[in-house]
């Protein structure tokens, strides 16, 4: 009784759990949180309502209960399950010094995280405006490159020679500048936090790309990045800031006098560091990205406050100071840690330690030249670009495909609900003037269920797979539209 009066008394949602981490009493603060009774949770596991982890971890050889970590509502709740909590444990010992029972108390973190997410998107933009210069270096050598080679191609055309060759350059230029927006677009993309198995060094190089054409010629960048024991679990998003932010902090460092920038990655035995208890993982080894530039450095006073949000050293006007507040948040929720070592005058080195994993994974697709699906079915080409639409029209018409196209998504619609059987796919863009293509291809459904739809987007962010599959459109193709994946993706939908 004494007990139930304790919990009820608290200020947040609390719980009392035997050695095994089953529930031996809640408060009413829990139990409106959750939604349930607190008959239905006595007895489940605190694993089961707080869904962070399965089960309990081990540390030590010994179990630990629901603490000190970010975790969310598992799919017992019926309310607030968008909620993120923080779940701290008191270990309560008997006369025998063995745990008893633990009190659990929930923090709601909610808008702590909520505030970090706006935090960390204000950082990714300031910092692609620091990228913008080298962006805009890199996009006019590919548009050169592909200015000079469709040149090249008709003063040839004009004389019958063959240019093939010419056309294959142009082709490697275009893919490259959609691997560029690409780079662009997962760097800023704001909701793209899911951990995934993934490599760190191709994090590292990818992000080092579009680094290097910010460069000025009075610095040196050199790499040494080992692919073996590099494989993380961690957002690739998240990791790409760490990477730029440090790299242009170094850059900043150094400033207009000559100097290096030294990158390494490398799989380290836990054994060989001082891991520190917010750390928060058992892994063997860890995976280290140490980042070394040979610029002013940081004296004893700088280096105590540089993890701290808003703290900089750099003129009012020229940045927010968020960089280095942000990156210690980010691998903080990866299990990682950072260590700082600088002398002044001698400059400075970051390292990252995320921990290992040793699943195999190789995110690398090839790409396999194979002969291009063919058909004889009827397709209408929906897209607003009359470049496109012409290119959609032409690409599929030489495929065998009877091919009809508009630039107006809303005399596509009045075509379309005219005879809605006079096609066997409709392809469309999704940003559209007056009707997107995710509300023409919902008018066209109601219209006639069965029909198949690809929507097409030059800006993914903007609409989930989930949301395109829920709506009953087949596919969702990202531009640019590669012919073979668009031969494929025409041909699984038909055929499906």
């Amino acid at each position: 009784m004494k007990r139930q009066h304790f919990l009820d008394a608290g200020r947040n949602p609390m719980m009392v759990l035997d050695p095994n981490h089953r529930i031996l009493a809640v408060n009413e603060k829990l139990t409106d949180v959750l939604g349930l009774s607190a008959a239905e949770l006595i007895g489940r596991s605190c694993h089961e309502v707080f869904s962070a982890r399965q089960s309990p971890r081990s540390a030590g050889g010994m179990l630990q209960s629901c603490t000190g970590v970010e975790m969310s509502l598992s799919k017992l709740a019926q309310r607030t399950r968008e909620k993120k909590f923080n779940v701290d444990s008191v270990p309560v010992l008997g006369a025998d010094n063995r745990v008893r029972y633990y009190i659990c108390s929930a923090t709601d973190i909610s808008d702590v995280r909520k505030m970090e997410d706006k935090l960390f998107q204000t950082h990714r933009v300031e910092t692609i405006g620091t990228l913008a210069g080298g962006i805009a270096h890199d996009f006019n050598n590919i548009l050169t490159a592909i200015l000079g080679f469709a040149e090249i191609a008709r003063a040839k055309l004009s004389m019958g020679r063959s240019v093939a060759d010419e056309i294959d350059e142009v082709i490697a230029a275009a893919r490259r500048a959609a691997d560029l927006v690409g780079q662009i677009l997962r760097y800023s993309r704001s909701d793209d936090r899911q951990r995934k198995p993934l490599r760190l060094d191709l994090v590292v190089k990818e992000a080092l790309k579009m680094l290097r054409s910010t460069l000025p010629a009075t610095i040196d960048i050199s790499t040494d990045i080992t692919r073996e024991g590099t494989l993380v679990s961690a957002d690739p998003t998240s990791i790409h800031q760490v990477v730029v932010n440090l790299c242009t902090n170094g850059l900043r460092a150094i400033g207009t006098k000559q100097g290096h920038l030294r990158v390494t990655v490398k799989n380290i035995s836990r054994s060989k560091l001082r891991v520190p208890p917010e750390a928060d993982t058992d892994a063997a080894s860890f995976v280290e990205l140490q980042i070394r530039d040979s610029g002013k450095g940081m004296d004893e006073e700088t280096m105590a406050r540089i993890f701290e949000p808003y703290f900089t050293t750099r003129e009012q006007g020229e940045g927010t100071g968020l960089g280095l507040a942000v990156i210690r948040g980010i691998v903080q929720k990866h299990q990682g840690f950072i260590q700082v070592e600088s002398v002044p005058g001698e400059g400075s080195v970051f390292s990252i330690y995320l921990p290992a994993i040793e699943e195999e994974y190789d995110g690398v697709e090839e790409r396999h030249e194979e002969d291009l699906a063919t058909g004889r079915e009827r397709i209408l080409f929906i897209d607003d670009e009359p470049a496109i639409a012409g290119f959609g029209c032409s690409f599929l018409k030489s495929l065998g495909y009877h091919v009809e196209t508009e630039i107006d998504s809303v005399a596509a619609l009045a075509k379309f609900t005219a005879d809605p059987t006079a096609y066997d796919l409709v392809i469309t863009d999704q940003t559209m003037p007056e009707i997107t293509g995710l509300e023409l291809a919902r008018s066209m459904l109601a219209l006639r269920p069965d029909l198949p739809i690809i929507l097409c987007t030059g800006y993914s962010a903007a609409l989930s797979e989930h949301e395109v599959h829920v709506a009953g459109i087949r596919r969702f193709l990202a531009k640019p539209l590669d012919t073979k994946i668009l031969s494929d993706a025409v041909r699984e939908v038909l055929d499906g």
